[in-house]
């Protein structure tokens, strides 16, 4: 349920960002775009194990992302990006769920190798970054810089394009459970991850 309502928080912003051309004429080289997106990758945050034996993992880059951006056409040959959405990975029982989340806002600068590629290096950063369930069991995390490494193939035919990603990222525990964390484990966490994700320009 936490996570439905970030989503659809993100949804309405969308929403209201797009229609905002209808009463503001705004530039032709400025486009709003939808991103949604999978991840691989990251260390284990945490588990639930199940009655029948079963575990159910967290890890810190994995999952998938959804949130929103704003794409500008600086000349012929660089592209600017601006991304913000809600990343998360989830294991989820009859009785709770156990979630690793964090939103992300995100600059990549892209040079356009011509009409279907571009490639780009950029920068995030991470905010609101925590560990929470339904059970005892809720960390909170500092902010964190992330580098991103961004390939782009425009789809044919449409006002879309898909990007493959690499990011690179750690996360450090600010407010720990000393009943579930150890001292002896209180390292960064390991976020590095693929990703794999869908603009659809607007």
């Amino acid at each position: 349920m936490k996570i439905i309502n970030h989503v659809m928080q993100l949804i309405i912003c969308i929403i209201f960002f797009g229609v905002a051309p209808i009463s503001a004429e705004i530039p032709k080289n400025l486009r709003l775009s939808f991103i949604g997106g999978i991840t691989l990758g990251g260390d284990e945050i945490a588990f639930l194990s199940y009655i029948d034996g079963s575990t159910d993992y967290v890890y810190a880059g994995r999952f998938a992302y959804i949130g929103g951006g704003l794409e500008y056409d600086i000349n012929e040959d660089y592209i600017l990006q601006l991304n913000a959405h809600y990343h998360w990975d989830s294991a989820t029982a009859v009785n709770g769920d156990l979630t690793f989340s964090r939103y992300a806002f995100e600059v990549i600068p892209y040079y356009r190798l011509n009409d279907k590629y571009r490639i780009g290096l950029g920068l995030g950063i991470h905010t609101n970054v925590k560990l929470s369930s339904d059970f005892n069991l809720n960390e909170d995390f500092d902010n964190a810089n992330a580098a991103i490494v961004s390939v782009g193939r425009k789809m044919k035919s449409s006002d879309s394009w898909l990007e493959f990603r690499l990011v690179s990222v750690e996360y450090s525990i600010s407010n720990y459970d000393n009943n579930y964390r150890s001292f002896t484990v209180l390292k960064p966490f390991n976020g590095n991850h693929i990703g794999l994700s869908y603009h659809w320009l607007f």
